[in-house]
């Protein structure tokens, strides 16, 4: 009777076991498949199209500089804007940082711009409200004296990106790539001999 009773006693621990362990490596694989459904938003860049100009900003010190993101999601046939980057702020450390975090919405497609050098304020995002659509308008109210004698104003680098979530996350590994150009700005004055008081 005692021999009866260990042995089902060892066979109800070596159930239990078993059971434990096929529970612990379900709810694992459950964890594991809902992490890699969710993909980070992620940038790129370490290049710039030089085109002659005065900008302090160039591909060796690009990295040093911050940059400032502005993006929204949108259903497939336009509509539904939602904005998901609000003049984010991106350093480098060993890649290109943000936080929190956001993470891309297979359903949608994106729209993003980007600035060098990132300002906290005197940047607008264009958005209609008439039609409650953003216009991929980028507003500079504070925009650089070239002129100065010290010669420590930059002109501002812009870059833009559109595609579907699929196509950011299936081609180019979840990352959107930043390739800046400059704004070139001219103030021309002419006055005429006949207006001089």
């Amino acid at each position: 009777m005692y021999k009866i009773f260990i042995h089902r006693y060892i066979k109800m621990c070596l159930l239990t076991g078993i059971t434990f362990c096929l529970a612990t490596c379900g709810s694992d694989d459950t964890v594991t498949s809902e992490q890699e459904t969710e993909q980070a938003i992620g940038f790129f860049s370490n290049r710039i199209e030089e085109i002659g100009t005065r900008a302090l900003i160039t591909d060796d010190n690009l990295k040093n500089q911050a940059i400032g993101v502005y993006g929204y999601k949108k259903k497939t046939d336009n509509t539904d804007h939602f904005l998901v980057f609000d003049n984010t702020k991106l350093t480098y450390t060993s890649y290109w940082y943000y936080a929190p975090q956001k993470y891309w919405d297979r359903t949608r497609s994106y729209s993003f711009m980007a600035y060098i050098p990132w300002k906290e304020s005197n940047v607008e995002y264009g958005f209609d409200a008439g039609t409650s659509k953003y216009t991929d308008v980028l507003t500079f109210n504070d925009i650089p004296q070239w002129q100065k004698i010290d010669g420590s104003e930059t002109d501002y680098l812009v870059t833009s990106s559109a595609n579907t979530a699929d196509n950011y996350i299936n081609n180019h590994y979840g990352t959107v790539n930043l390739v800046f150009k400059h704004i070139y700005a001219q103030l021309l004055i002419s006055v005429k001999k006949d207006v001089i008081g």
